[in-house]
Order: structure tokens, then sequence, then C-alpha cells
């Protein structure tokens, strides 16, 4: 044999072994793409390749301890991502990567094969941002009446304002049409408060509720200096929760005075429209909000002003450790005060320091899930956890921690009991207790 055929015969036997780990490659992530789209396994590995993937190593805790149950992991989603979760009324989790625009759906909400639907931000001429806490951003997604809603904030360049899209699309098991949007904030130009949007969705048999972040006054309670609010839309939606028609062509201001609800929940059984709210530095609470109401914020808090301006990093007056000697004295002067909530509607629950609460669950009486019922869920994002608040006739009587050690996003349960978390670690997970149904 020669030097150029022993030459050939090396070469032959490079490209057979290149091909060989290209088609395991490929194969591997045919199989953790969910290879039901050609175009996301491809771009997929192709983030592999250049190391431009999101790094996420979480690994799911197999238990999550409470006092009333044992809480075990049932299965992992294959695909990372930041996920917004909604559930249809057939137990079918919808799935949306709030950076990306990814939209993903589960038959009976089974983890282990999950179906690429779309992305709804191409969907809508949206380039995706991967600086997080910068637009676009998804902040919810829900199900109802054959509908799939979104919210999403966005940016004007031209005008360097902020605003939010208010999006729904036809949803029948796993595929979605006819995505529009329904509704837009007014943009507003300062960009203090980027992620202070609200965006958080329910639903009664007749209303869908809404969640509209305070954009006018800065995280700390004071009236935003050099504001512009741009655009035709009323200024009022700030700060409010708002009621729209099941169809979505009317809406009215359902409650106001309130900061940044991250959390709303309606129980049909009760006609009770639950709400969970970051506060400023402390102050985060839970309402039960009733129709022309006001909440307080920012007139009066729990909490009070952080300790430095934002995003400046200047001081406040003493820092803010002695509000009433110090930084309370200019609130005063703007008819403003921090550390009680008087005059205005009450929270039925709020904590010190701030825990960042999230996404809220009321667990009714007829729930599979028996020892939570008549129950609060909350998620704490700052702390990690999630809060068992029992209630007796609209008041919390006990407050219990759950510890998770990952931060909860999102979260919703099945009518089985199956806990669906959603983490910024960039894992969806599934959990069951001993009550749940498993399928």
């Amino acid at each position: 044999m020669n030097l150029h055929q022993k030459s050939f015969k090396r070469l032959t036997i490079f490209v057979i072994i290149g091909v060989s780990l290209f088609v395991f490659g490929f194969s591997t992530s045919f199989i953790k793409y969910n290879g039901n789209n050609i175009n996301l396994v491809i771009s997929g590995k192709i983030k592999e390749v250049l190391n431009t993937a999101p790094k996420y190593d979480f690994i799911a805790p197999k238990t999550i301890g409470s006092s009333r149950y044992e809480i075990y992991l049932n299965s992992q989603f294959s695909i990372p991502g930041e996920y917004q979760l909604a559930l249809d009324t057939k137990n079918n989790l919808y799935a949306l990567d709030r950076k990306k625009g990814d939209l993903f759906f589960f038959k009976h909400g089974n983890l282990d094969r999950g179906k690429f639907i779309s992305n709804i931000f191409k969907k809508l001429n949206i380039s995706s941002n991967n600086r997080r806490h910068y637009p676009p951003i998804a902040m919810d997604l829900h199900y109802v009446n054959g509908k799939l809603l979104y919210s999403i904030v966005l940016s004007d360049d031209s005008n360097r304002c902020e605003y939010m899209n208010l999006v729904q699309s036809n949803a029948e098991m796993g595929v979605i049409s006819s995505t529009s949007i329904f509704f837009k904030t007014p943009c507003v130009n300062d960009q203090d408060n980027t992620v202070m949007w609200g965006g958080r969705f329910t639903n009664s048999n007749s209303d869908i509720f809404i969640s509209i972040g305070e954009q006018r006054f800065d995280r700390s309670g004071f009236p935003k200096k050099n504001l512009k609010i741009i655009g035709s839309g009323t200024t009022n939606i700030f700060g409010t929760v708002l009621k729209f028609s099941l169809n979505l062509d009317k809406w009215t201001v359902f409650a106001t005075g309130l900061r940044n609800a991250q959390g709303l929940f309606w129980d049909e059984n009760s006609k009770r429209l639950f709400e969970s709210e970051h506060g400023p530095n402390g102050g985060d609470e839970v309402n039960i909000l009733e129709e022309g109401l006001n909440y307080g914020w920012p007139y009066n808090s729990f909490g009070k002003p952080y300790e430095k301006k934002y995003p400046s990093g200047v001081d406040e007056l003493d820092q803010a450790r002695n509000p009433r000697i110090g930084v309370e004295s200019v609130l005063k002067d703007l008819i403003l005060q921090s550390g009680f909530s008087i005059g205005n509607a009450l929270p039925i629950f709020s904590w010190i320091p701030g825990v960042g609460a999230g996404n809220i669950i009321y667990i009714n009486e007829s729930s599979i899930l028996q020892d939570w019922q008549d129950n609060l869920i909350v998620v704490h994002m700052g702390s990690k956890e999630l809060h068992r608040l029992a209630l007796s006739k609209n008041k919390v009587v006990l407050d219990e921690k759950i510890l998770l050690g990952f931060r909860v996003r999102d979260f919703v349960i099945n009518q089985n009991g199956i806990v669906y978390l959603s983490s910024d670690e960039g894992t969806l997970m599934a959990y069951h207790t001993y009550d749940s149904k498993i399928d």
C-alpha cells in the first residue's frame, strides 16, 4: 500500500468517525429538543456547539418537605428555559419561555414529551434579547375559553420607552392560530422600573382580570422625575387590576393602589379575587381585591423606601434606617407615608423584610389536596420558598415556610394535584403528593 493510499484510508476513517459522531450528536439533540421541530433541533445544536446556549446546570430536588405533605419529583422537562405556565381545562400544560418566546405544549401535563408549537415573539415580529430583565419579556401566560393570553413587555427604541402588549391566540390541543394584540399600555420613557409591569392574568366565568404595574412612581414610592408617558392610552391604568369582558372588547378598572401585582387568582366558588404583590423595601402583600377599592400604593405601605435611589445608587436620607426622622419627612411633603397602611383597603397579610411575593394559588375545599384545602400557596422568589397561608374567615392564621432552594418564576396546580414549578434556574418540574392522582 503506497503513501497516497494510506493517507486516503486515514481520511476515510476520520470522515466515518466524524459522520458517526455528528449523527449521534444530532440524534441526542433530536431527543433532547423533542424532535417534532427540525428548526428547534438545529438551532439548539448550533448553540451547544458555539457555546452560546444558556448555562443551566440546576438539578431538581427529589423531594420537598412541608408539615402536611412530602412532595416528590415526578418529572422534569429536558429543554432549559424560564417558563410562564398555563393549564387548560383538560389538564394540558402550556409553557412559554419568557425571554425567547418559545411556546411548548404538554398533553395531559406530561413533561417527558413536550411539543414545540411556535415562537410567539416571531409571530409578533419581535426580536428576542438575551439581556436579563430587559425587554422583550413575557410576563404571564393564561388559558381561558379556547384562547391563550400573553402579556409581553416591549421597548420602543425610537422613543426610548417601554410598554406592555396584551396578546391573544386561539388555542386547541397544542394548535394555535389568529395571534393578535388586544390591548397596549402607554409607553413610559423612564426605565427605572423595568420589571415592575405586573402582567398577571386570571379569570372568572364572566370576566378576565389583568394586573398593570405602577409606572408613575419609582420603586420607593417617589414620583419619577422627568417622567414622560407616550401614547394615547389613559394613564389611570397604572397600579391597577383591569377587568375585561370574556371576548376582550370591553374593560374597566377593577381595583387601584397596587404596586406590582405578581400573582392573581380567582376562586369561582367563593367569588374572591386573591392578589399578591411586591412591596418596596418590605411590605409585600396578599390582598382579597374588591371592585372599586384602593389598596394604598404609593400613598401608604407597610414597607419603607430603599436605602439607595435606583438606578443612581445615591443614598436616601440616613439610608432609610430611621425613616420617621429621615426619608419619611420627604414623603410627608408629597402626602405619602411608609411603615403602616391606613385610610385604604388593608392587605390580609404582609411580610417584612420583603420576600419577592410571586404567583398565588388558592386551594379550595373541593381540591384533591385535602391537607391544603382553604389555603393559599404563595411564591417567595427572593427567599426561594413557597408559603402556605391557612385562612379562617378571610384572615391568615398560619404562615408555613416551605423551603425549595431555587427561585420559582411561576407555578400551577392541575385538577389531579400535580404541582408544576418553573424556576429561574431554567428548569420546569412536576411534583406530586400522596393525595395527587398520577396518570
